[in-house]
């Protein structure tokens, strides 16, 4: 994702990456160093208990599992008119997709995955509209955008 998010800020921007995970964090530092990003700070720690002492113009969550705390957070920590973007996993919707849903809630439980959660409604309750959602992978993964409206 930091490729991806390094093009949109043209190097300039800063770009915080806060994971829980320790072997995350080192994955990241490798592609940091390999791409001599300056730019790019990274923090071990959950977002619910990051405490950056500034607002974001943007933030993009690749999982959480205490979802409603962290969109809480993340909430809080927006600019107003900032962007929040989401990339989850979820049961497919899709024939024939759907039918292996049982399968993929299996894959979802030994990755510590909840799939069958309102993620939706809940970040609706939050930011009041989703302005981009697209399914990925026959369905089981999504990725979404909203603003925190002022």
């Amino acid at each position: 994702n930091f490729k991806i998010i390094e093009r949109y800020l043209q190097y300039e921007g800063k770009l915080i990456g806060v994971d829980i995970s320790q072997e995350s964090l080192k994955l990241a530092k490798g592609k940091v160093l390999k791409n001599r990003w300056k730019n790019v700070k990274l923090v071990n720690n959950s977002i619910i208990d990051y405490k950056p002492g500034i607002l974001f113009d943007a933030i993009l969550c690749t999982y959480a599992k205490d979802y409603k705390l962290a969109i809480d957070k993340i909430f809080d920590l927006l600019k107003p008119n900032g962007r929040f973007s989401m990339i989850g996993m979820k049961l497919s919707s899709k024939t024939p997709y759907k039918y292996l849903n049982f399968i993929m809630n299996k894959i979802y439980k030994i990755w510590d995955v909840e799939a069958n959660r309102d993620i939706f409604k809940y970040i609706l309750s939050k930011f009041k509209r989703i302005i981009y959602y697209r399914e990925y992978f026959y369905g089981f993964y999504y990725i979404l955008n909203t603003s925190k409206m002022i």
